[in-house]
């Protein structure tokens, strides 16, 4: 996420994201109305579904030194403090989480990171395109979650059940912070709409979307890239031959929600057991697990539970809860294992989001040549032997674009760089050739109504302004 960055940003964006995980886990905790231990009601175990990633409760290791844990102590008192006095009542808090992060994390750290919010009014203008209840809605690089918290809003607004709802919105990104804070927005959303806290964890993921499309693993964390290599090529290979029939995009869902609340009850009810006792951990994780999936009835999980004993996934899971110091809210860590191995057949009705904005040329992750292939292909069927020369001007954004009008059957909405997709204030036109072609190429054959918006000011506020696309298809 942050390469080309020296070591004192990591050191200071580090510390500013752990304080911010622990201050919004701690307003969500007392949101919903929990009470305890500083150290539980800013960790996330206090509440039901696992809204914090693990990455960032590194302070509970510093809670077991002596010297260390009088300070983190204080930090721990001074934020659940401050979150109390919080009146969490008013029915317009959810974007708080959103503003706490744009205060923690000033406009130049968040312009080198290539974080710019999109206003609300921008999401709203896009979602209004779409007919949302009964359709499943991904945000494939979701940040904080603004376009799952407002779809989520419109589908109950027009009727959908609140809980029908919370399933039908998914969201994927590359950032842990983000998908904490996506994860918290939507448990308040929830809560705001039904009067309740949800029994079901939110569909937010921590997920590189582009290396799931373009042929790289997806492993949320260092020490799970092998366990992440095993459940692709176990897994993954029973769902690419079709030897597993997963069925609708709602029964694929539905399988990764037991997935995670069985991984969250195992881990939180092993640990009450075993506290840091490993070999305990162990045994209890994998004994819960097995006992809440056996009789499913799915032939998916049949498979998950054969590769999760295989392949000693709960020895993994109980190293990490000792590793990190009893830090046991690990199931949507392992959850962002397996959503995108089930990518492969799901299908979400439509695909509204704000990807990034980076050239082609610059973009230097291990799988950017599957990115730049998957270009080159539909650029030389528009272009021929200029393909190249035009690739090297155009943005991954263009990818993420055509990727998703393939995925998504009834529509995408996507904000661009508006040098992609208009000549503005620039001669160099390769970028808007490679996004034309990219749309020509995909939409060949389909029926579809398709708008251009084009910006003539920063909506951003960071010197581009955007342009917003919108295909929905109207026929086959």
């Amino acid at each position: 996420m942050y390469s080309g960055a020296d070591e004192g940003f990591y050191e200071d964006l580090f510390i500013r994201h752990t304080y911010m995980q622990m201050a919004v886990i701690a307003s969500l905790t007392i949101a919903l109305g929990k009470g305890g231990l500083p150290e539980d009601v800013c960790s996330g175990s206090l509440i039901g579904v696992d809204v914090a990633l693990p990455y960032l409760n590194w302070w509970k290791t510093a809670l077991l030194r002596e010297d260390a844990k009088p300070l983190v102590e204080g930090v721990l008192r001074d934020i659940v403090g401050r979150a109390a006095l919080v009146d969490w009542s008013l029915g317009t808090a959810e974007d708080v989480f959103r503003t706490l992060y744009e205060f923690l994390v000033e406009p130049p750290v968040r312009r080198q990171l290539g974080e710019y919010y999109t206003p609300i009014w921008l999401v709203e203008m896009m979602l209004s395109e779409f007919d949302l209840p009964g359709k499943v809605v991904l945000d494939p690089f979701c940040g904080s979650g603004t376009f799952l918290i407002k779809a989520f809003h419109e589908k109950v607004k027009r009727g959908e059940d609140p809980e029908k709802a919370l399933a039908e919105v998914v969201g994927f990104d590359i950032n842990p912070l983000a998908v904490a804070v996506a994860r918290a927005e939507m448990v308040l959303a929830y809560k705001r709409t039904s009067g309740k806290e949800p029994e079901n964890p939110p569909h937010v993921y921590h997920v590189d979307t582009f290396a799931t499309w373009f042929g790289g693993y997806t492993a949320p964390a260092v020490e799970l890239k092998e366990l992440a290599k095993k459940a692709q090529d176990y897994l993954g290979v029973l769902i690419s031959f079709r030897q597993v029939d997963l069925g609708s995009t709602s029964n694929v869902l539905a399988v990764l929600r037991l997935i995670e609340k069985s991984l969250t009850l195992a881990n939180r009810f092993s640990y009450s057991e075993c506290k840091l006792n490993e070999k305990c951990l162990e045994e209890k994780i994998e004994r819960y697990v097995s006992e809440n999936l056996k009789n499913a009835g799915n032939s998916f999980l049949q498979h998950f539970l054969e590769h999760f004993k295989k392949n000693k996934v709960a020895g993994t899971i109980a190293k990490l809860i000792v590793r990190h110091g009893g830090n046991d809210v690990w199931a949507a860590v392992f959850t962002s294992i397996y959503a995108p191995i089930l990518l492969h057949v799901f299908k979400p009705d439509i695909i509204v989001t704000n990807p990034p904005w980076i050239p082609v040329t610059e973009y230097k992750a291990p799988y950017s040549a599957g990115i730049r292939s998957y270009m080159l292909e539909r650029i030389r069927n528009c272009v021929g032997d200029k393909a190249t020369q035009v690739l090297n001007g155009a943005d991954i954004a263009s990818a993420a674009l055509a990727k998703s009008i393939e995925l998504a059957p009834s529509g995408v909405g996507f904000i661009m760089n508006r040098d992609q997709l208009f000549n503005h204030r620039t001669s160099a036109q390769a970028g808007i050739v490679a996004t034309y072609c990219m749309l020509e190429q995909t939409l060949k054959n389909s029926k579809v109504a398709l708008k251009l918006y084009d910006f003539d000011f920063d909506v951003f506020q960071h010197g581009i302004p955007p342009a917003v696309v919108i295909v929905k298809k109207v026929g086959k």
